[in-house]
């Protein structure tokens, strides 16, 4: 039986099990991914095209070869409040090193580094306060230790030891021994310098945690280390090929807000006119947008709008899941299923019967794109940076969407299975970052996948219409529990290998 909903002033119409088959390409047909995301910081700086600005944006392909030129060519670059602009033309100007030589937020305490001992002796430099009355002469003079005639005094010890023997000998040898010597002994810094350092050190740590940590820096290269783990995973040539389209979420909410006129939207023909929409285009494969739905009204009605978009070009629409599907903040903070409070939404109930479903696919939780930067793993150069503070907060990790994950999964089984393909027949995937720490006394591997996930936990996932990714525990893996669409009563992910 049909029912009709309102979801914001809109309404969607419900028929379970109804879908639309898309024709099968022809062989040789290339296998497209398209991936949205706001790759240049739109967000962050307020950049806001929709329309026809929006519509003449075009996809740009993406492999191993050109993926810094492409980088460099979007121009990626946040504003901070404290930090100024941040630019961004290669990826490994994401490495602490390169933000901390190039950027001016950390001038002062570059120069500073480099120069402990002037800084100590500027704060020596203050007149000193009256003498104090000098001390009574001491019984005998004090031992000295002169590092200046370091290597004499250790022969002459070795003399004593030995006898007394060799006073010549020094003076031919060990004068010859300390002139060779001589160059490479360091002095000890003084105690105050390295203090000074230290102290340099400290301050360095706590602002490149708190600029690597910034929601807008974080996400921006989220989505590069996202991307680049797709080009790095993906088998690209003729037949399989990746392009990416610069679009933040805000701009497809206002681009997309007038439900009515969707088919002249910016988005709808930017993704249409760069394949099936214009003669003798090839389809895109699957839609990966880097963005995270949650249940509220206006997520509900932006994947309402991109499903319909996906559905028209025959191409499923895959997306990160809110943890809040769960009725929890993240999954670190709950990740035992019992603690779980999944959330009843009427709309999302109505979206998932309605024949937009199928097209659409929605994944928890994200997986790790990096190790942390720090001694044990990736050591910096520059100065002793530890990207994890003591209390190694979860969210100090560069996580990933896993959209990126189910992308990969597809290409392999395209690359096996051409069009015949069947999403789900490539669960696993392994060689991602393992990082191991010790916490209450015992090393513990930090999850792929955020969390250790319990089948139970698995299938509650799975009912809400989401896609489970689980950790493998103690591995580099993780698995695609199920590969589905949010549709409701179950369904596979529709798409133009459906057929």
């Amino acid at each position: 039986m049909d029912k009709t909903y309102s979801l914001g002033g809109v309404n969607l119409d419900v028929s379970a099990g109804r879908e639309r088959a898309a024709a099968t390409p022809d062989p040789g047909t290339p296998f497209r991914i398209l991936v949205l995301g706001d790759f240049s910081g739109r967000a962050n700086r307020g950049v806001n095209e929709t329309g026809r600005k929006l519509a003449a944006r075009r996809p740009i392909l993406v492999d191993r070869d050109n993926f810094d030129e492409v980088l460099a060519r979007l121009n990626p670059r946040i504003e901070l409040p404290a930090a100024g602009t941040l630019r961004f033309t290669e990826l490994d100007d994401f490495h602490p090193d390169r933000i901390y030589e190039s950027t001016e937020f950390f001038r002062g305490l570059r120069e500073a580094r480099k120069n402990p001992e002037k800084m100590v002796t500027e704060s020596r430099s203050a007149p000193p306060p009256p003498p104090p009355p000098p001390p009574a002469a001491p019984a005998g003079p004090a031992p000295k230790f002169d590092f200046s005639n370091l290597l004499d005094q250790a022969v002459e010890a070795t003399e004593t030891r030995m006898g007394g023997r060799g006073a010549k000998s020094k003076d031919a040898f060990a004068r010859w021994l300390d002139a060779q010597v001589a160059p490479h002994v360091v002095a000890p810094e003084d105690a105050s310098v390295v203090e000074r350092r230290a102290l340099i050190d400290q301050a360095s740590n706590v602002q490149m945690r708190a600029l690597l940590h910034s929601s807008a820096l974080q996400s921006l290269e989220a989505a590069w280390r996202s991307l680049f783990f797709l080009v790095r995973r993906v088998e690209t040539g003729t037949d399989l090929q990746i392009y990416i389209l610069d679009i933040s979420k805000e701009e497809l909410a206002e681009d997309l807000a007038d439900l009515d006129g969707l088919p002249e939207s910016g988005t709808f023909r930017a993704l249409a006119e760069s394949s099936t929409g214009v003669a003798g285009g090839d389809p895109w494969g699957v839609i990966v947008g880097n963005y995270t739905f949650g249940y509220g009204n206006d997520d509900l009605r932006l994947l309402m709008q991109l499903g319909t978009i996906a559905g028209a070009l025959d191409a499923p629409w895959i997306s990160a899941a809110s943890p809040a599907f769960l009725g929890c903040p993240s999954m670190a903070a709950a990740p035992d299923y019992s603690d779980w409070t999944p959330l009843k939404s009427e709309n999302w109930e109505a979206l998932r019967r309605s024949e937009i479903a199928p097209s659409v696919g929605l994944i928890l939780p994200r997986f790790l794109l990096r190790m942390p930067y720090g001694k044990q793993s990736d050591e910096c150069e520059l100065f002793p940076f530890e990207e994890l503070g003591a209390d190694l907060d979860h969210e100090e990790y560069l996580w990933g969407n896993a959209a990126f994950v189910c992308a990969v999964l597809m290409a392999e089984a395209f690359s096996e299975d051409q069009w015949s393909m069947r999403p789900g027949r490539y669960a696993n995937l392994g060689g991602l970052p393992v990082d191991v720490r010790t916490r209450d006394g015992e090393r513990v591997a930090q999850p792929c996948a955020e969390v250790l996930m319990a089948e139970r936990g698995a299938g509650i996932i799975t009912d809400l219409g989401l896609m489970p990714l689980a950790s493998l525990k103690n591995t580099d893996e993780v698995r695609l529990v199920r590969f589905q669409s949010i549709a409701h009563p179950p369904a596979a992910l529709s798409g133009r290998w459906s057929s």
